[in-house]
């Protein structure tokens, strides 16, 4: 397991269902589904990682960019274009902040992701980050396999192919962004057995 996927399972007794049922939950039922998103939302709507504490704030820490990072080119073009002053730190000792890093123009930010952010005219005010910036980073966020043995339902979610930006941030975070809560883990649990309950009675 890589921490741009988390696997977990449904409890020892939905092992007894047949092969039938279980293709007839994956292709009716969306809990999966609607975990990924419980996930997501507590992400950027409450910025708590699945132990409940906060993830860390915005960094102020001086940083290079180039305009390729920039949502929309005339922002990149206003940035670029005005004249930083020097504030005597060490990364800004050239008044215009231009540096050159592997044959690439690019220049400082003072105020860090904080600050590139507002640059970039996304919210920078919470006290705690909640990784939503261009949103391409939740873009594969989903399901990637569902499968039934002896030991129960095995459900892996995750990115669908390597996604660096999460790889970063969970690093920094020292917890994998994308792991439910066990408030989370419960509500799903509760709402398959409620479906498998459903399923089998028709039976």
């Amino acid at each position: 397991m890589t921490s741009q996927e988390y696997i977990f399972q449904l409890n020892k007794q939905a092992s007894q269902l047949t092969k039938e049922l279980f293709q007839t939950i994956t292709a009716k039922g969306k809990e999966a589904e609607v975990l990924t998103l419980d996930i997501l939302e507590r992400v950027r709507d409450t910025g708590k990682n699945a132990k409940g504490s906060n993830f860390k704030p915005y960094s102020s820490k001086p940083m290079l960019t180039g305009s390729k990072n920039f949502l929309n080119q005339s922002n990149a073009k206003a940035f670029f274009s005005k004249k930083n002053k020097s504030s005597g730190t060490d990364i800004s000792t050239l008044d215009s902040g231009w540096r050159t890093v592997n044959g690439k123009h690019l220049k400082i930010v003072r105020g860090g992701y904080k600050e590139f952010r507002a640059l970039n005219k996304r919210d920078n005010t919470k006290t705690k980050q909640v990784f939503e910036f261009s949103g391409m980073m939740w873009k594969d966020f989903k399901i990637k396999s569902k499968t039934i043995d002896t030991s129960g339902i095995t459900i892996v979610q995750g990115m669908e192919k390597e996604n660096p930006k999460l790889e970063g941030n969970t690093e920094r975070e020292k917890i994998s962004i994308i792991m439910p809560s066990d408030k989370e883990l419960e509500k799903f649990r509760t709402n398959v057995n409620q479906e498998l309950i459903k399923l089998i009675s028709l039976k």
